[in-house]
């Protein structure tokens, strides 16, 4: 994932798709996990079966389909075999090409989970895991946004968050929150923000994210204050509606 700058992988067995893991499977899955992560077997792990689409499905039921289920993505299969995915960020291309018909507001998730860069990436794993999001936006005192933290950044950092440093030796599970709440905010987000405006049209919103190669932007007022976030799940559900 990392050495392609992907977040999911289809399983194959016998040359045939049984399965897919993404990066948010992972990082729920270490948050519990007992043993070192060289140790996981991909099959632990991965969501089966698949839900899949056709060749000749339209961009609008994809995006039906994705949000139905939940899920980021689908995998394209004709006859048992594998013909390539859809995800969100081919949902995000199409609606950077359809300008004047949406606007950020309206879809835009309002008044957004944040945290302070004091706060522990115990209190953020626990907000991503019961409110079921990804990113979680990092504020100042005045609420203006200041950076973010999402699961990929967390991800990144399982070694540390999940085993000791010490050679061949493991945190006790009932250890790692004292672990977890050691490591800061402020060490681990991301400083280098991209935002967007209230006001701002969805397919400039979509090709922000194409071109920063993210999945989630903060929504700012006149004054650059938080009043929102944007997602590809979000422009999903324009495309689903379009």
């Amino acid at each position: 994932m990392f050495l392609y700058n992907i977040s999911r992988l289809i399983v194959i067995k016998d040359n045939k798709p049984i399965g897919i893991i993404t990066e948010k499977d992972i990082t729920r899955y270490l948050i519990d996990a007992d043993k070192p992560i060289n140790q996981i077997k991909v099959f632990e792990v991965m969501k089966s079966p698949l839900i899949t689409a056709h060749l000749d499905d339209t961009i609008q039921n994809a995006a039906k389909t994705m949000l139905k289920h939940g899920i980021s993505s689908l995998v394209i299969v004709e006859n048992s075999e594998l013909k390539g995915i859809v995800t969100k960020l081919d949902i995000a291309k199409f609606c950077a090409t359809v300008k004047g018909r949406w606007h950020v507001r309206d879809y835009m998730t309002k008044n957004p989970i944040a945290v302070s860069p004091s706060d522990t990436i115990f209190k953020v794993i626990n907000l991503m895991v019961n409110n079921n999001i990804s990113r979680v936006v990092v504020t100042d005192a005045n609420n203006k946004p200041i950076g973010i933290i999402t699961l990929a950044d967390i991800v990144r950092s399982s070694p540390e968050i999940s085993f000791a440093k010490l050679k061949n030796t493991r945190i006790p599970k009932i250890l790692r929150p004292l672990m977890l709440r050691s490591i800061i905010v402020s060490t681990m987000m991301s400083r280098d923000l991209v935002v967007i405006r209230e006001d701002a049209d969805l397919a400039d919103a979509a090709q922000t994210m194409i071109t920063y190669g993210i999945s989630g932007l903060p929504v700012i007022n006149s004054e650059g204050r938080l009043v929102g976030i944007i997602t590809k799940t979000d422009i999903t559900r324009a495309v689903s509606e379009f």
